[in-house]
C-alpha cells in the first residue's frame, strides 16, 4: 500500500504547457507535473463525450480546485500515500462552502503547497472512511495484501491516418493502483490489473451502477486500460482487469467494491 508523496499536488498548473515525455512507465510523478504534459487524458475525452462545445472549453478552462477536490485528493492520499500522510496534515478551523471558504482554502494552499489542509470534520472523517476501507476483506486484498505500485502515471502515442494526414497523439493516464500481478480471488491464476478509488455519497448497486455511467467510469476503465496494454503492463483485459473500490463520504462509512466487466469496457 505504500508509496512514494507526490507532494505540491494542489497548486494550480498551466495544463499541457510541458511536452509530453516517451512512451513509458512514470512512478513517483508530482501530479503538478503530470496535469502539464501536453497529452490526451480522460478528462479531456469525458467532455467531448458530452457535446463539442463542452469539449473544446476543457481544452482552455483552468483547473478547478473546489472543497470536492480536495477532500477527494486528501481521501486518495490517506489511502494511496499513507507512510506520509499524518506528517503533512494540516488542520485549521474553516467549514462552509461557497465562494468565500474555496478562496480561502486555496490562499492557504499556495502557502504550503505540500500540506494536506483538513476543514472541520474532514480529519476524523477521512480516519474512517480508511479504516473501514482497510477493514473490508477485497479492498484490503487489493489495496495492501497485493504488490502495486500507486499514482502510477502511462503515457503512450496513438497513430492514425485522417483525410490522408498522419497523426500522432500523445496520451497520458494517471493510475490509482497498478498491479502486474495478482490474485482477484483466492482460487484465481494470477493476473494484472488496475483499482480506482473513489468517493462517492451511495455506494449501494443500484446507485453506483448509475454512476458508473453517468461518470463514463467504463469509458475511463477502457482508457487506462488500453494505454497500459499498449506498454505491455496489462497482459489482457477481463473482468478483473479494472475494479473501482467506492467508499461513501457519509457515516456509516459503507465501502463497496465493483468490478468493471469486459463487455462494459469493449
Amino acid at each position: 500500500m505504500s508509496s512514494a508523496p507526490t507532494h505540491s499536488m494542489f497548486k494550480p498548473v498551466d495544463k499541457w504547457s510541458i511536452v509530453c515525455p516517451p512512451d513509458g512507465v512514470y512512478d513517483d510523478m508530482p501530479a503538478e507535473k503530470y496535469h502539464k504534459i501536453d497529452a490526451l487524458n480522460f478528462s479531456t475525452i469525458k467532455q467531448f463525450c458530452i457535446s463539442g462545445i463542452h469539449g473544446e472549453h476543457s481544452l482552455h478552462a483552468p483547473l478547478e480546485f473546489k472543497a470536492d477536490f480536495y477532500f477527494g485528493q486528501a481521501m486518495h492520499s490517506a489511502i494511496l500515500e499513507p507512510d506520509d500522510f499524518d506528517e503533512r496534515v494540516m488542520k485549521y478551523d474553516k467549514t462552509g462552502l461557497g465562494p468565500t471558504a474555496e478562496v480561502a482554502h486555496q490562499k492557504l494552499q499556495l502557502k504550503h503547497p505540500d500540506a494536506i489542509l483538513m476543514r472541520k470534520g474532514w480529519y476524523e472523517k477521512i480516519m474512517a472512511m480508511r479504516r473501514r476501507v482497510e477493514a473490508h476483506p477485497e479492498t484490503r486484498h487489493l489495496l495492501i495484501d497485493s504488490k502495486g505500485h500507486n499514482e502510477r502515471v502511462f503515457i503512450w502515442r496513438v497513430e492514425l491516418d485522417v483525410d490522408g494526414k498522419h497523426i500522432i497523439i500523445p496520451c497520458k493516464a494517471r493510475v490509482d493502483r497498478h498491479m502486474e500481478e495478482f490474485r482477484p480471488h483466492r482460487d484465481a491464476h494470477s493476473v494484472s490489473g488496475m483499482v480506482d478509488f473513489k468517493t462517492c455519497q451511495d455506494s449501494s448497486t443500484h446507485a453506483f451502477v448509475t454512476a458508473i455511467g453517468r461518470h463514463m467510469y467504463h469509458i475511463q476503465a477502457a482508457w487506462y486500460l488500453g494505454g497500459a496494454f499498449k506498454l505491455g503492463k496489462i497482459a489482457s483485459i477481463h473482468d478483473d482487469s479494472y475494479t473501482i473500490i467506492a467508499a461513501e463520504k457519509k457515516a456509516p462509512f459503507p465501502v463497496a467494491v465493483y468490478p468493471i466487466d469486459f463487455p462494459s469496457i469493449s
